[in-house]
């Protein structure tokens, strides 16, 4: 019984590291943007997988790339998934140059917004009214 418990675990730990989908945070412009781009990048790549962009001179399909750009104390971050859509914005206010710790959960969303449009359009438009 204990081996197929630990079979189990271990399979579902597997499938639950392939299912993250892979996102690439690329250069944030403005004063601070390396600083702000550190930050975010440390709790999206937590739920994401982040790869950096050309990783090892490869092509890496991703879902998403992550981008900004920082003016007047607040932070524009655009969510790229389709060459042919408008990316997914959110606009948050910096505190002091930094990101404050409620921002981070409307930036995670903005990419699970921008990942689910890209994979299933439908999906996308069912998760922003709520149903299915």
């Amino acid at each position: 019984m204990f081996r197929f418990l630990a079979l189990v675990a271990f399979i579902s730990s597997g499938l639950a590291w392939a299912a993250k989908p892979t996102i690439s945070v690329v250069d944030f412009k403005g004063p601070k943007g390396a600083a702000v781009k550190k930050q975010l990048s440390a709790k999206l790549c937590k739920t994401f997988k982040c790869v950096k962009p050309g990783d090892d001179g490869e092509d890496v399909t991703v879902a998403a790339v992550v981008t900004g750009e920082i003016e007047k104390g607040k932070v524009t971050v655009s969510v790229y998934f389709d060459e042919e859509q408008e990316p997914v914005t959110r606009e948050i206010k910096l505190k002091a140059g930094k990101v404050p710790a409620a921002a981070f959960k409307s930036v995670t969303s903005a990419v699970k917004e921008a990942v689910a449009s890209g994979t299933d359009p439908d999906a996308a438009a069912a998760s922003m009214t709520g149903s299915l």
